[in-house]
């Protein structure tokens, strides 16, 4: 085991002399591997060792555990960094699936303790390392597939990369497999602690780790895993081909500027339709923030570029802060800035991209807008969503919205011709001017209510209803929180109407 993985390390140039390498250890299996293997080639290879041990504080026997990981540092002689962190209440606090809550906590602790090495060392080069294997990799890319993704997901892990801080992150142990993970412990006598949890169907990848994969290999092939790691590491291979041939058609097609690209639209229409989305993908990524950014949002900016479409058209993506604009036979990309727009002259017709965090917002006040995962998307009965639902704000001015159902840039404004709400959930709808009648608004009002639109489609008109179709329901996977914190909870005095 030892010498595959020295034989992996060195393939992929993972380590180099004089690195200092924090390594997590959990104490299960493939991250005591980790340990024991790294801490058996550090002479040879000339690396300074540190294990970083996170204790989640959410099961009972993690204690146990840190105390197991400090007890192998001690016999081996490596450095020991136990971190205690309370993953739930960061979970609760930042609207996040514990799994992630507990992923940002790791990787931070590897991150500090890394730079404690470099300091303690005087500087050189460090790196993460982490304990996933080929069995991992195989999951991965099946999780992947079943939520839809591109060439970059389907690599599934890479065996390094670099993180956004720089740090390069390295996996040594992804060319073995689980089985061989635990024999290697078996014939050297290392025990190792099991979580419990990784039994249990908590999460997704647990019930591809404890049914599809085996239902795949009893029932296809006895080699599923080696074989979907296998493909893995050829679409990682395709994935990188493809963006040496996507820079390349970047710069046959697309200048870039101060304030951004633009794109000749004859030199982009003669790309191969493949590698247009491509193009405009990492373009998208480039200009913005990269959140959230979908596949309909690049279909969105691709019609820019249609031979057909008319000079001046413009499309804005406001959650990741992208503006693209037609601009006779150009197509600029660039990150924009979110202004009130100015009213024309004599009349009060105005309107502002919502964006997350805090923004102001004329004729609303202070609004705090967030996009989070749903935090259960397991509704086992009718039951469990019933006491979940509970828990969706029913103030007037906190509104939970499903935020994959929104198709164009979510904005607050006045209204315009052709606005409409859905009423019910059968998606029956009714005119704007109709709701404001019912609603007994005066005419000489109506041009004047703000409210939250996704094109025409009417979102939310504070302090009186949301669109039916825009509700969080049971298939919802992200909600779009939007706080309006300028109004009064219990009743009707917003600000909703521009001053």
């Amino acid at each position: 085991m030892t010498e595959k993985v020295l034989r992996y390390l060195q393939k992929f140039h993972m380590l180099d002399s004089n690195d200092n390498v924090v390594a997590g250890v959990s104490g299960g299996a493939d991250s005591v591997c980790l340990l024991r293997v790294l801490a058996a080639l550090r002479e040879k290879l000339d690396f300074a060792l540190t294990v970083v041990h996170v204790d989640h504080r959410i099961r009972p026997e993690a204690s146990e555990d840190a105390a197991y990981v400090e007890a192998l540092c001690k016999a081996w002689k490596v450095d020991f960094v136990l971190v205690k962190k309370d993953v739930e209440a960061i979970a609760q606090q930042e609207h996040i699936s514990c799994e992630e809550a507990g992923r940002k906590v790791r990787y931070e602790a590897f991150e500090a303790a890394l730079r404690d090495m470099q300091r303690m060392h005087g500087g050189g080069q460090g790196c993460i390392a982490v304990a996933h294997n080929s069995d991992d990799r195989a999951e991965t890319l099946l999780f992947h597939l079943f939520r839809g993704t591109g060439l970059k997901g389907m690599a599934s892990i890479r065996h390094v990369r670099k993180m956004q801080s720089g740090t390069r992150l390295i996996r040594p142990l992804l060319g073995c497999t689980r089985d061989e993970i635990e024999d290697f412990l078996k014939k050297e006598g290392i025990d190792w602690r099991t979580d419990a949890t990784n039994a249990q169907d908590l999460y997704t990848r647990n019930r591809i780790r404890n049914h599809i994969l085996p239902a795949a290999s009893d029932m296809v092939c006895d080699r599923a895993r080696e074989h979907l790691a296998q493909e893995a590491q050829l679409l990682m291979d395709t994935s990188d081909f493809v963006e040496r041939m996507t820079k390349q058609a970047l710069e046959r097609c697309c200048v870039q500027k101060e304030n951004g690209w633009s794109i000749d639209v004859s030199l982009f229409q003669k790309e191969d339709a493949f590698l247009q989305d491509q193009i405009l993908y990492s373009l998208l990524l480039a200009a913005g923030t990269g959140k959230d950014l979908t596949a309909a949002h690049v279909a969105q900016v691709g019609r820019l570029l249609e031979l057909s479409c008319q000079s001046g058209r413009k499309i804005e993506i406001p959650v990741c802060q992208i503006r693209a604009e037609r601009q006779f036979d150009q197509v600029l990309i660039m990150p924009y800035q979110t202004q009130m727009q100015a009213p024309a002259p004599g009349e009060e017709k105005r309107s502002v991209f919502l964006q997350e965090g805090l923004q102001n917002v004329a004729g609303i006040g202070q609004v705090e807008a967030a996009v989070f995962d749903m935090p259960c998307q397991d509704w086992k009965t009718e039951a469990d969503w019933e006491t979940f639902s509970k828990n969706i704000p029913e103030k007037a001015y906190t509104k939970w919205f499903d935020y994959d159902k929104i198709l164009e840039s979510v904005m607050f404004r006045t209204r315009q011709q052709g606005d409409f709400l859905t009423i019910d959930p059968c998606g029956s709808k009714k005119p704007l001017k109709r709701f404001f009648m019912e609603q007994k608004i005066p005419a000489a009002l109506r041009d004047r209510i703000v409210f939250l639109a996704d094109g025409p489609h009417v979102i939310w008109v504070p302090g009186y209803r949301i669109s039916a179709f825009y509700k969080v329901s049971p298939d919802t996977k992200r909600i779009l929180q939007v706080k309006i914190t300028g109004g009064k909870e219990d009743g009707r005095e917003s600000g909703s109407i521009i001053d």
